[in-house]
């Protein structure tokens, strides 16, 4: 506990200042604007944090990709859209348009601008938790170890400061996302939530778990032999998950980065599958797991909640 507690500390948001340092313009001529550097800072250490509390590598901000992000921004705010596939506005140029469209590929969540200056960890945290989204590809991203590098964008109805309390402005995030492989990061999988302690104020009722696998050391899941049992630590009891019987528990073999990933939970009859609470404990245990050198294998591992002051 006191090592993510330290985590938390060390990474902590700090910036008070004016988000932008060039405004940006949603109308012609457009310009896609800059967010200031302590505010960026804030959404890397946000995304370092996670990583660290997972065994990953931590990443960079790159300013190009903080670039491109902010063009999408602004092709989202001219055409009232915030899609993957945006459609470019008739005045816009080709030129501005490409290098925005780019970044749309990458992460999109909605969030709140206030006085506290959380909707950068508002916005990284829907990330993360991935609510509803079957494949988790915003986790994924933010988790994966191929991704070194990465660029925020931010939009705002209140860029001209126009609104001085702040007060449940909407606002839209964007990361994206430079990656290489990372030959030095030895790794057998990715658990999300981290085994260990882990900070319920990042979980919220029907968030799957998650275990991203690593292809160089397992082979593509059977996911006829996968199983699943999750033990609540607090009083013994365990449920025993069935892939393609058991709601909520399944196999996804897209390749993000790593290998595939075994998500369970929310939609599980057993109430302690389905609101997290601080000093709920866990134990996951997955059976029918090969190795690349074809031997069987299992991992087993403990998920401590706790609520960080």
């Amino acid at each position: 506990m006191k090592s993510v507690i330290a985590l938390n500390k060390k990474y902590a948001p700090t910036f008070t200042g004016d988000r932008f340092v060039e405004q940006p313009s949603y109308t012609a001529p457009y310009a896609a604007g800059k967010l200031a550097d302590g505010f960026l800072q804030d959404g890397i250490n946000i995304v370092n944090f996670a990583r660290e509390m997972a065994g990953v590598p931590v990443i960079s901000l790159d300013p190009e990709l903080n670039d491109s992000a902010m063009h999408a921004m602004t092709i989202f705010e001219a055409g009232n859209q915030f899609t993957h596939n945006p459609i470019k506005p008739v005045d816009m140029s080709d030129s501005f348009y490409q290098k925005g469209l780019a970044a749309a590929k990458g992460n999109l969540a909605p969030t709140r601008e206030n006085s506290n200056r959380t909707e950068l960890l508002d916005g990284l945290k829907l990330m993360f938790m991935d609510q509803g989204v079957t494949t988790l590809g915003h986790r994924r991203n933010l988790l994966a170890p191929v991704v070194n590098k990465l660029g925020i964008g931010y939009s705002s109805l209140n860029i001209d400061g126009t609104n001085p309390t702040n007060t449940n402005v909407k606002a839209k995030l964007i990361t994206n996302f430079g990656t290489t492989k990372n030959n030095s990061y030895n790794y057998d999988y990715i658990a999300w939530p981290s085994k260990g302690y882990f900070p319920v104020d990042w979980l919220a009722p029907g968030v799957n778990f998650s275990v991203s696998l690593n292809p160089d050391k397992y082979q593509p899941v059977d996911w006829t032999k996968v199983g699943v049992a999750v033990t609540n630590l607090l009083d013994g009891s365990t449920r025993n998950l069935v892939y393609g019987k058991t709601d909520g528990f399944y196999v996804n073999v897209e390749n993000r980065g790593e290998g595939a990933v075994i998500a369970f939970f929310p939609k599980d009859k057993a109430e302690f599958l389905k609101a997290p609470n601080a000093g709920d404990e866990f134990q996951i245990e997955i059976t029918g797991l090969t190795k690349t050198d074809g031997t069987p294998a299992t991992i087993k591992y403990t998920v401590k909640l706790f609520a960080m002051e």
